[in-house]
């Protein structure tokens, strides 16, 4: 399919960071309308199903490397090449140990946290200021009201892929023995959930979340 001249209509854009990340947003929306090669970077075409009849026309774009300055630039790229009503980031999330969120939940984050700018001392600690702050109110008011929609969203999580196993080895924690402690218990909880989770699987968990540990 030959590109259109004219910059298209996109509803959203979708940026992503790693190539499986990216492999895995065009495979869940298949429906393409080829590649628009704008006056920064190249964009996979892709129309999403709204409801009642309606689509969203999504630009998908993988960033070149990894790196909050790539991102940025990837951002700024395009909004301005194809000016999209809203963007997301789209992709494997890393967090601190947690009991509430395991491998392969879905999240939804509120609010976006910058640790680019750090200060470094000799033998002390490196301290950050943390920049960024909370997402558009009206899309974390409908992230939060999500629960009161399952009957209209459906059981959108049969699609999903089942949970990965989660596999670990105790000789690859590093940190204080503190940190690692923590870790380890909260790995061992998780194992553990996983494992009565795949033996209910016909009772899926509705909760929209995901994490990478």
């Amino acid at each position: 399919m030959r590109p259109p001249i004219v910059p298209p209509i996109v509803d959203i854009g979708i940026l992503t960071i790693r190539e499986d990340e990216f492999r895995a947003v065009l495979q869940v929306f298949p429906d393409g309308h080829g590649i628009y090669k704008g006056r920064h970077r190249e964009y996979t075409l892709r129309t999403a199903d709204a409801g009642q009849g309606a689509h969203y026309r999504l630009a998908v774009l993988r960033q070149i490397e990894q790196g909050n300055g790539e991102a940025q630039e990837a951002a700024r790229d395009l909004i301005d090449d194809l000016q999209p009503s809203l963007l997301l980031v789209v992709g494997i999330a890393g967090g601190l140990p947690s009991d509430d969120i395991c491998l392969g939940d879905v999240v939804l984050s509120t609010r976006v946290l910058d640790f680019s700018l750090e200060a470094r001392k000799f033998k002390e600690h490196t301290t950050y200021n943390v920049g960024g702050g909370p997402i558009f109110k009206s899309i974390a008011a409908g992230i939060a009201n999500l629960s009161a929609r399952e009957s209209e969203l459906g059981k959108w999580w049969e699609e999903l892929p089942s949970k990965p196993s989660v596999t670990w080895a105790p000789n690859r924690l590093y940190g204080s023995t503190v940190w690692r402690r923590q870790v380890r218990g909260t790995l061992n909880r998780i194992s553990a959930r996983g494992s009565q989770r795949n033996r209910r699987r016909s009772v899926p968990d509705p909760s929209p979340r995901a994490t990478d540990l």
